[in-house]
């Protein structure tokens, strides 16, 4: 009942076709607003926002940094935006996991950070704002 009263408190309406309720004692895999929640030892339950948000995440952010080198290329305001949107996926992503999110990254891709001359992703999307 007090879920149905602060539906109506602020004026929101339960979406019908979206509700489900799930019981996380029967399943090992669910999803929830992007975040997955594994079933692991002893009953417990590991968060993530997986693999390919992590690498898209890598992926928009060398894009924008090597459209930000190229001396003759001027931002647009959509690539204005795009940083603004990796920096809030990046954000996303460090509430999950909170030690960090580079051990998701191949080698190839660890070495390509490093060509670049940064330790981390982290390094690379705050320079972006630069």
């Amino acid at each position: 009942m007090k879920f149905i009263q602060l539906l109506k408190k602020y004026k929101l309406k339960l979406n019908l076709k979206k509700k489900s309720i799930i019981n996380l004692t029967v399943s090992n895999h669910v999803r929830i607003t992007g975040i997955s929640v594994t079933k692991i030892t002893n009953g417990k339950r590991r968060l993530s926002v997986g693999k390919k948000k992590i690498h898209r995440l890598y992926d928009d952010a060398l894009e924008l940094f090597i459209k930000k080198q190229d001396k003759d290329y001027v931002l647009t305001n959509e690539d204005l935006y795009n940083i603004f949107r990796v920096k809030g996926m990046e954000s996303f992503i460090l509430s999950v996991h909170k030690t960090g999110y580079n051990q998701f990254f191949s080698p190839m891709m660890q070495e390509k950070l490093l060509e670049l001359g940064f330790n981390s992703l982290q390094e690379l999307i705050k320079k972006l704002n630069q």
